[in-house]
């Protein structure tokens, strides 16, 4: 804490800059004027201007504080909410810093804030660096190091309040050009640190696109990025805490004969924007279903299936880092011999700290029922460990796995699998540091032997919150989609509905998390002779609630929503739309 105090005739001058250890930053914490009278609440005092002798007598009766604002319990309190106390007496002006006056979130993580102490109205206030996270609970905090003007401190007091609930808006955006009679890909959507959307997509001609939703501004036009040279498809991209972006994307020479598909790459920095493509790996043979990852500090993993020779498939991996670029490509996989043995389907999840898992099914193609799921786990010290067999059942199959993991490293799998129902269910299972797999459960258990569960998706926010979701087929025939949710205290709970019409087909269910725990699942579902995307919310509080349209196209069909979600909340769901002569994607945002 760094503070300076100018006395001036007949008043008080205070600049407190505090830097802010959340942050490393630094701000001007408070100006405040004050009558000569009110000069000793800055520290100051003196001659009172008194003949004859004075007695001091030191006032042992603490300050109290009240007049809480967000008020205690208060709820749907503004985003931008301005939290502040007053006291019945002077305080020591220099004791109200950022250490003694906090606000945290429901994680325990101190919100970055400019504190004002105004010495007229004994008041403070904390004034956020942003706004606070959608649906959350927050603790304010005054501590014991404030203290009034004889130094007696402040009862340490805490009170709460619960920020307000996101909407979807009313009407979606088309935020690609209409390609008539082509071929858009499914778009990929993510958030980087600074709360801005990222959209890529590919069109029928292999050219790769762009989009960008600013807060508090509204999509920009959609950009051809231009630096693929041959046919690209598959893009994906992701960003770290600062704003900088991965763009990673298949790409194949269509004018050479029996080519074979590469991973490219390209850098996006705030400050210099695209860097140079660059070629990430081009196998010995077949390579394909490339996912990537990204941590805070803009590291990425990538994983992806490659033939390895005339009959075997193996899962391999490779490391961006921003000191050196990509490193080595290296299998992750046990599979080396084996006529007909693949390992495919490979999904990665990484913390914010780099820690990463990487999971896949691996099967047999003459033994078709032995299908199993396995997983190896990447630390930034050691690189890739030993894959782990997830499940032991040999005789059913297991596909389908998808990874979700906190900031600990801790991590979830679910996949579906044939079980005791005599069906697909879903199944679950869990890592922790220092114990490794818990073992397999099942976290569906309809008793309906032809109520097939399957295509499980997962997220896991950083505190080890996790929301499932999944299809499940209905009497009738039609799908439902369902959920189950986990916390680290209490494990799984109980499968729910997400959404109740049985009349209409519902699937390709997503889903994101915040960290409060607060979910967002979108899907699509038939509405009568066109396919639209629905959502539903699912609370830390009251669990799902009930299932809305999102888009009110009249004229296509909207289908393969993706959805992303930033640490506060907000979200941002993309999906395709498709007439039959033309198709565009469309997006609508939650705040």
């Amino acid at each position: 804490m760094m503070k300076a105090i100018y006395i001036k005739p007949n008043k008080c001058f205070i600049n407190i800059t505090s830097k802010n250890k959340s942050t490393g930053s630094q701000y001007v914490k408070s100006l405040v004027f004050a009558s000569l009278a009110a000069l000793t609440a800055c520290g100051g005092g003196g001659d009172a201007g008194v003949s004859g002798e004075s007695t001091s007598v030191k006032v042992t009766t603490p300050p109290v504080a009240s007049n809480f604002l967000p008020a205690d319990d208060d709820n749907a309190v503004a985003l931008d909410a301005v939290v502040s106390a007053s006291f019945d007496k002077d305080l020591f002006a220099l004791t109200v810093t950022s250490n003694s006056f906090t606000l945290e979130n429901s994680s325990g993580e101190i919100i970055p804030a400019i504190i004002n102490y105004d010495v007229l109205n004994k008041s403070a206030s904390l004034v956020p660096e942003s706004d606070l996270a959608l649906f959350t609970q927050y603790t304010a905090n005054l501590k014991s190091d404030i203290t009034d003007l004889d130094g007696n401190p402040l009862a340490d007091t805490s009170w709460q309040f619960l920020t307000r609930e996101g909407e979807w808006q009313r009407e979606s955006s088309m935020i690609s050009d209409d390609v008539a009679s082509g071929f858009v890909s499914i778009p990929n959507v993510s958030f980087d640190g600074k709360g801005k959307a990222l959209t890529v997509w590919s069109d029928d001609a292999g050219n790769l696109w762009m989009n960008n939703y600013v807060l508090g501004d509204d999509w920009d036009s959609a950009e051809l990025l231009g630096f693929n040279e041959e046919r690209a498809s598959s893009p994906q991209i992701v960003a770290d805490s600062k704003g900088n972006a991965l763009l990673v994307w298949m790409q194949l020479d269509e004018d050479v004969p029996n080519s074979r598909a590469s991973i490219w790459s390209n850098r996006y920095i705030t400050s210099t924007g695209w860097s140079t493509p660059e070629l990430v790996e081009m196998g010995d043979d077949y390579v394909d279903s490339v996912q990537t990852a990204m941590d805070d500090e803009g590291n990425a993993l990538i994983v992806w299936r490659q033939k390895s020779d005339l009959t075997y498939y193996n899962i391999w991996s490779k490391r961006y880092t921003v000191a050196k670029g990509w490193g080595v490509a290296e299998p992750i996989d046990t599979v080396s011999t084996g006529i007909g043995v693949r390992s495919e389907s490979p999904k990665i999840s990484i913390n914010s700290s780099g820690y990463a898992i990487a999971v896949w099914e691996q099967n047999d193609t003459f033994q078709f029922s032995d299908n199993n799921i396995l997983s190896n786990r990447y630390t930034p010290d050691e690189g890739w460990g030993e894959p782990q067999l997830l499940e032991t059942n040999t005789i059913s199959r297991a596909s389908s796995p998808q990874v979700g993991i906190d900031s600990n490293g801790n991590a979830l799998v679910v996949w579906q699998q044939n079980g005791e129902r005599n069906r697909e269910q879903i199944w679950s299972n869990r890592y922790v540091v220092g114990s490794g797999w818990v073992g397999a459960e099942v976290i569906e258990d309809d008793l309906f032997a032809d109520h097939i569960a399957h295509s499980p998706q997962i997220v896991v926010n950083k505190k080890g919150d996790a929301v499932a979701v999944w299809q499940q087929r209905a009497t009738g025939g039609n799908h439902n989609i369902w959920s189950n949710s986990y916390s680290p205290g209490t494990g799984w709970g109980q499968e729910r509905l997400v959404e109740t019409d049985d009349t209409q087909n519902a699937s390709y269910s997503q889903v994101s998390i915040d960290e409060t725990g607060n979910a967002l699942a979108v899907w699509e579902q038939q509405r009568g002779s066109i396919i639209s995307v629905w959502s539903n919310r699912y609370t830390f509080a009251d669990g799902w609630q009930a299932a809305r349209v999102i888009e009110r196209e009249t004229v296509c069909s909207s289908v393969h929503p993706q959805i992303a979600m930033d640490a506060k909340g907000r979200a941002m769901a993309v999906w395709l739309c498709r007439n039959g002569s033309t198709s565009n994607i469309r997006a609508n945002k939650f705040k």
